[in-house]
This record gives structure tokens, sequence and C-alpha cells, in this order.
């Protein structure tokens, strides 16, 4: 089943919001939600260890992951309890702020297939 969530994405110069797996997702698909005006959005992806902040345009979103490899993966959720041996925590798929001085409000999808 696809999972949609919420977040509240912070203006630009603040902490970066990380944008965490829920389920094994396949595909990831971020937006802006239509409910607030779009500001853009300033992303990092793991793949450059969250260093380079790349402008989004809202023109130009969504913001579409998929998975690689043998498997296919974009990102696992959280598995085990914090503290115990096997605790793994989620996959992030990218952190964000706002492009400009207003916050805005992001649409994830995630879909296992």
């Amino acid at each position: 089943m696809p999972r949609t969530s919420l977040i509240h994405i912070p203006a630009a110069n603040s902490v970066p919001v990380a944008i965490v797996s829920s389920l094994p997702a396949r595909r990831v698909e971020i937006i802006e939600d239509g409910s607030v005006p779009p500001q853009g959005l300033i992303a990092q992806f793991p793949g450059d260890n969250f260093s380079v902040n790349d402008n989004i345009p809202y023109a130009t979103q969504p913001i579409s992951l998929s998975g690689a490899g043998h498997d296919g993966l974009a990102g696992l959720p959280q598995q085990g309890a914090p503290g115990s041996f096997n605790f793994r925590p989620a996959d992030t798929y990218c952190q964000l702020t706002s492009a400009t001085n207003t916050a805005t409000l992001v649409r994830v999808l995630e879909l296992e297939s």
C-alpha cells in the first residue's frame, strides 16, 4: 500500500528536516502541497553526504527517487527498538528546507512497487 505523509518544512537558513522512510519503498515522490503557496525547496541528498544544497523550484517538482541495485529499494524504515542489538535507523531520502524565508509543506508519497 502506498503511504502519503505531510511534513512541515522550515524557512531557508533553518535546520533541514530529514525525510525518512516509513515503509520499504521502491519509489518516492516529494512535492510541495497545494494547500500552501509554493516556495521552492533546498534539498540535500545522502549521495554527497548531505553537503551540497540543491535548489528545487516548484516548476521542477516532484523530486522523484527510485531504488537501485539488486533489491530496488529506495529506503527502509526503522528496524528494531532503539538501544537493542539489532536496531537500524530509518533511511533518509533527503533533507529539506524552504527556498525562501517562508516555511512550506511537502507531500511525501512512498510506493512499495
